[in-house]
């Protein structure tokens, strides 16, 4: 992520708060960076009598950017967008009890590719104090937003809440280091039904001797379940010569997803 700053002032932006201890900021920030993420946190509903043993996955990966305006030391508001191509896997099982033409069970992985754009706007408020080089802070972030995918008419509203402890360390007034550690919790107001249709073509070596070819289509319907979302995060980023500085995330538990990128200040 790329920062870039300038000089202006805003009404509560002043010294008063980094003589009490706050970090000296740059009021508005940009950043662009990459993202991984992979999950499995999905409720199947319903599927054919056809299929066993399913599970469903999804990975993607895409471009995130971010700008943010300092109101105070202590509040900023944010606005991101992220570009997401995501890959869909449903891992499914034909039994050989239930398909009369199978000589042993097929198991093979359905996967559809669709692209994911992500809107969210919201605010972090944060408490900070100084001891000696280092900044201890804990902050509150949260964000609402909505996700258009391009393989469904639903739009989907979502919400994410992160609560955070970390310090920056002031090596010297052009590097400054900010580590920190956390929770983060994502949830949908309207986690839709979705429903994917699977057209399943069993090779020969599953087939009893004389049949060449046993196709057939199953469905599978699922809905994203959100509520399991909860995550730990760690995260750290090094502010370099004031206007810039590059960062990396990590989240994992019930998702992994990785955020790296450089940040510009201005």
């Amino acid at each position: 992520m790329i920062q870039i700053s300038y000089a202006y002032s805003l009404p509560l932006f002043d010294e008063r708060f980094n003589e009490k201890g706050f970090i000296k900021k740059q009021p508005f920030n940009i950043s662009i960076g990459y993202e991984y993420g992979s999950t499995d946190g999905f409720n199947l509903i319903t599927s054919s009598k056809a299929l066993s043993n399913t599970e469903i996955s999804k990975y993607s990966s895409g471009i995130k950017t971010e700008a943010d305006l300092y109101i105070t030391p202590f509040l900023k508001l944010f606005v991101n967008y992220t570009f997401r191509n995501s890959l869909l896997d449903i891992k499914y099982t034909l039994n050989k009890k239930n398909h009369q033409y199978l000589i042993k069970d097929y198991t093979s992985i359905f996967s559809k590719k669709s692209n994911e754009h992500i809107y969210i706007a919201g605010f972090e408020a944060a408490y900070e104090w100084s001891i000696k080089k280092y900044t201890p802070y804990i902050s509150f972030k949260a964000g609402f937003g909505l996700t258009v995918s391009e393989r469904y008419e639903d739009i989907f509203y979502n919400a994410s809440f992160a609560l955070k402890a970390g310090t920056y360390i002031t090596f010297n007034k052009n590097f400054i280091l900010n580590i920190y550690t956390g929770a983060d919790y994502t949830t949908l107001f309207n986690n839709g039904l979705m429903v994917e249709n699977i057209n399943i073509a069993v090779p020969n070596e599953y087939l009893m001797t004389g049949m060449s070819v046993y196709n057939f289509y199953a469905a599978a319907e699922y809905q994203e379940n959100y509520d399991k979302n909860i995550n730990m995060l760690f995260g750290m980023e090094l502010d370099i010569y004031k206007y810039s500085s590059i960062f990396a995330e990590i989240k994992f538990i019930n998702s992994l997803i990785f955020h790296t990128g450089i940040k510009v200040k201005f």
